[in-house]
């Protein structure tokens, strides 16, 4: 508790010197190694003393009516946080409340209800909600700060491009492109040929151009991120979860992928003549326009705090 305590100090310090949400973020895990606090509690409490909060200390614990509505509030949330597709009885039986009880808290007390089934890559919990919603506030700040901040972003992913793609959910088959893993690329030195290849090709952002990847094991590992550090490469946060948030998730990989419906390629030459034929014929106000469009999906992030939204 009093090692939290002082790092609610240093946040408070980095505040009042101006410190943005990310590189305060940063400053406390460099300080502090494994015993620094959660992305989410630095964002919080950054937030919190950017908005005049003095006081450090955690504010006092009201008192809950002992009732089974409120009681079991905790316990219920904790039971569809593990599994979103438990049906209102089986939690009445397991919690040992009326099923009506169990449905009010639900719709309720915590503001979830029943849509229809959808694949996503995982049912969000609430710790990875504040996640998402505090890295997209702190992401809006930064554009707020400087208009031009997108405009300094270079941002990449990869994906599996097939020999035939149907237009059916059925999974195509034949063989694909090879997919090259990012963790292996920054081990074989790439870091270095990425950087100078932007600023070679970039050179008016060369001085404060930064990189935008997604958050998977092989590009957040301790072996990429060092790479990156020592090769003076920064990276901008990345909420968890994120067909919503990178633009090769919501814009290029998909318009690629249109363009290559059912349509056959013999061998993966063609498939890799045909991606760069449909990159190619992506236009420049078609560029342009994304990051407008991430914008408005942090904006949308924000107003959903931290879940998936659909409506883009």
């Amino acid at each position: 508790m009093q090692q939290s305590i002082e790092q609610r100090y240093a946040i408070k310090f980095c505040v009042r010197l101006g410190k943005l949400g990310a590189s305060t973020l940063e400053m406390i895990q460099q300080a502090y190694g494994r015993e620094s606090l959660s992305q989410a509690e630095v964002f919080r409490w950054h937030k919190m003393f950017k908005e005049s909060r003095e006081n450090v200390e955690d504010e006092p614990l009201a008192g809950r009516p002992s009732t089974s509505r409120t009681a079991e509030n905790e316990r219920e949330r904790h039971l569809l946080n593990t599994d979103r597709r438990l049906r209102v009885h089986t939690i009445a039986e397991q919690l040992g409340i009326d099923k009506m009880v169990v449905h009010k808290i639900i719709r309720e007390d915590l503001g979830m209800r029943k849509i229809s089934a959808k694949l996503v890559p995982k049912v969000l919990t609430d710790v990875q909600k504040q996640n998402r919603e505090a890295v997209s506030k702190d992401l809006l700040e930064r554009i707020e700060e400087d208009p031009h901040f997108f405009g300094n972003v270079i941002t990449g992913d990869e994906n599996w491009f097939f020999q035939y793609d149907s237009e059916t959910k059925q999974f195509p088959l034949g063989i694909c492109a090879q997919r090259t893993d990012s963790q292996w690329c920054i081990l074989r030195g790439s870091a270095k040929r990425l950087k100078r290849r932007f600023n070679r090709v970039r050179p008016e952002i060369s001085a404060y151009w930064k990189f935008h990847h997604d958050n998977a094991p092989s590009r957040t590992c301790f072996v990429v991120t060092e790479n990156f550090r020592k090769n003076g490469i920064a990276t901008i946060p990345q909420p968890p979860y994120i067909p919503d948030f990178a633009p090769t998730g919501f814009f290029l990989f998909p318009k690629v992928k249109t363009a290559l419906k059912e349509r056959h390629h013999g061998t993966l030459d063609d498939v890799k003549t045909a991606c760069t034929h449909a990159l190619k014929d992506v236009s420049v106000g078609d560029f342009q326009g994304v990051y407008e469009t991430w914008k408005r999906h942090l904006q949308k992030c924000v107003h959903a705090q931290g879940a998936y939204f659909e409506d883009y």
